[in-house]
């Protein structure tokens, strides 16, 4: 049992985790993990050719976390032999922590994020003190995500039309700490996302 090749064994908290088996399992719908930390809100569906088994959570796995899978009952192949039951571990990308609906309450921005906008009115704010930090991007999934950069004098850069991959830079004269301001574009629908910073310094807003 393993991830599938070429890979990465880093994903987002709304992934579908695929476990590969080297052939077709005999009992598809008796298959159930343990995962741990412990995550029950999932269920399972199997592949046609019946050698990967999909784990689609029905919630968000918890962010920035270290996943272990062990099958909770022994695998038999169509020929009925055993097969392996290795453990398997992966990781997720940082989540968003709430509350982060106001300046005082921003949360910190890492290279890569995830977040979701509960509602039409929710605006999540992240605050980067870096200086050398100056270009972001957004990826909306089934959603309708902008964003603007203020600065810690009040200015803020113009309102974005929605674009489903967005890169926004801080003009030069916006000085640290900055803050990213995320919502629906025009208030129109909510939804998650992924967003975090470009390294290298950029000199005007695009």
């Amino acid at each position: 049992m393993s991830l599938p090749k070429n890979t990465s064994d880093t994903l987002s908290p709304y992934a579908t985790v695929a476990l590969c088996f080297s052939e077709g399992i005999s009992n598809p719908e008796q298959v159930s993990f343990n995962i741990m930390p412990l995550f029950d809100q999932y269920y399972c569906t199997v592949s046609e050719t019946e050698d990967t088994v999909f784990i689609v959570p029905s919630q968000p796995l918890p962010g920035n976390c270290r996943f272990v899978i062990r099958p909770e009952k022994e695998i038999l192949s169509l020929k009925k032999e055993r097969l392996s039951s290795d453990s398997v571990v992966f990781y997720t990308y940082p989540f968003e922590r709430e509350p982060n609906n106001s300046f005082l309450t921003a949360d910190s921005l890492p290279r890569k994020l995830f977040g979701a906008l509960s509602t039409i009115n929710d605006t999540d704010i992240f605050i980067v003190r870096d200086t050398s930090l100056r270009k972001f991007y957004i990826t909306s999934h089934v959603s309708q995500t902008t964003f603007v950069i203020r600065n810690s004098s009040g200015n803020t850069t113009l309102e974005r039309n929605f674009r489903s991959k967005d890169t926004l830079s801080a003009p030069s004269h916006f000085k640290a700490p900055l803050y990213l301001l995320v919502y629906p574009w025009r208030r129109s629908v909510g939804g998650h996302y992924d967003m975090g910073y470009i390294p290298g310094k950029t000199r005007a807003s695009e």
